[in-house]
């Protein structure tokens, strides 16, 4: 069995990136190796506690530089690496892990010391994050236009012309642009967790990569509610379940369950700096008292909360997203933005419904929800590949497929 490391930029919420690791590292475990997480910052109370407390954790205890400006930011980060080049070598790992293009940069750099062999996740593209300014960079400009008209979401993301930025920070970002085409040309395998990621890594980093994705544990999976035929039933209850932030697009959903006129209600989980402002646009559209905000809650709510959903809603501008395949193993009809990727999806899965991600559009599948396809036994085939338990044993093989 093998020394794993899997770095971290964070452990400081409960997020979709938060849960990849903790359960990766749990799955990993359990298949007998030995797995360390290396983080800069670390919350143990503000993410998932329990997968916390089952798994050894060393914080580089990164300064507040990361909470402040770009070249601020990449100066702490810099400074950063002699923290994790000795956390690295106390450790003596036989293979580590990233879910980051950024966090690969730092890998990189002390594997030419280290000699480690580097495996990188791109949990989320650069194109999906407005703040993102290295897809302006000239190694990565000549994809830009077509990757920016491959998904719909891009146009809220990718901008033509490019941000202006000034002079030292151009040059940075020159310069951490070039790191990251090294870092990623240097990693002995790349994994993706769509099909769309994994096409845009082969065109701005010139390497194949691997699908593979997970979202649940193999118990996780309710074989009982996906073989009951269910009778068609005005949907009673909504559920959104993300972090609260712009590229979630909560109000869309919001502004769609209004303009619906459908009855039930709308329960939105999670939280983020976006909250209080959605909590306003509910509060001034005539249904806001069916719209509840639940918050953050535990793994245990929100096993609640899906059991008692008749309809789960996701407008995510990314391609993948964890808690719509949890809704889908646990039996719930699924509406995504046309971003989710379901390319790679065996033909013949129920179960998930995708729209145009605007108001008009939302909303007419909203009004129309108990006559929307339910996730049935034939998604089994799907479901058994998106385990943790599944990905520890993929991401650990010796040899490229």
């Amino acid at each position: 069995m093998a020394k794993v490391a899997w770095y971290v930029a964070s452990l400081e919420q409960k997020g979709g990136g938060e849960r990849f690791v903790l359960e990766a590292a749990r799955a990993l475990r359990l298949e007998g190796h030995t797995i360390t997480i290396i983080c800069d910052r670390f919350a143990p109370g503000n993410t998932f506690s329990d997968l916390v407390e089952q798994t050894r954790i060393v914080p580089l205890e990164a300064s507040e530089h990361f909470h402040q400006g770009y070249l601020r930011r990449l100066s702490g980060k810099a400074f950063a690496i002699a923290r994790l080049y000795r956390a690295l070598r106390q450790i003596d790992a036989d293979l580590v892990f990233c879910q980051s293009e950024f966090d690969a940069i730092r890998l990189a750099i002390v594997a030419v010391f280290l000699r480690f062999p580097l495996r990188v996740f791109v949990f989320g593209q650069m194109y999906q994050f407005a703040s993102d300014n290295t897809k302006y960079a000239r190694v990565f400009r000549r994809h830009l236009r077509r990757i920016r008209d491959s998904r719909p979401g891009y146009a809220q993301t990718v901008f033509d012309p490019p941000p202006r930025l000034s002079l030292v920070v151009s040059l940075a970002n020159e310069v951490v642009s070039v790191l990251k085409l090294w870092a990623l040309r240097r990693a002995e395998r790349i994994f993706t967790l769509s099909a769309q990621v994994q096409w845009e890594v082969s065109l701005v980093y010139s390497r194949p990569a691997e699908v593979l994705r997970a979202a649940f544990r193999e118990s996780f999976i309710d074989r009982e509610r996906l073989s009951r035929a269910a009778a068609p039933a005005a949907p009673r209850v909504f559920l959104s379940v993300c972090r609260l932030v712009a590229k979630k697009r909560v109000d869309l959903i919001i502004r769609a369950f209004a303009a619906a006129g459908c009855p039930g209600q709308l329960r939105i989980v999670g939280s983020g700096q976006d909250m209080h402002a959605l909590q306003a646009l509910a509060g001034s559209l005539p249904v806001s008292d069916r719209i509840v905000f639940m918050g953050s809650v535990e793994d245990e709510e929100l096993l609640i909360e899906l059991a008692r959903a008749d309809c789960f809603v996701s407008m995510d501008i990314g391609d993948f997203d964890i808690t719509v395949l949890e809704a889908m193993a646990k039996g719930v009809p699924v509406i995504v933005a046309a971003d989710f990727d379901v390319s790679s999806f065996p033909e013949g899965t129920t179960g998930i419904t995708v729209v145009d991600p605007q108001v008009p559009a939302l909303a007419a599948v909203l009004g129309k929800a108990q006559e929307l396809p339910r996730p049935g036994p034939q998604n089994l085939t799907l479901l058994h590949g998106m385990t943790w338990e599944n990905l520890a044993r993929r991401c650990m093989d010796a040899v490229r497929e």
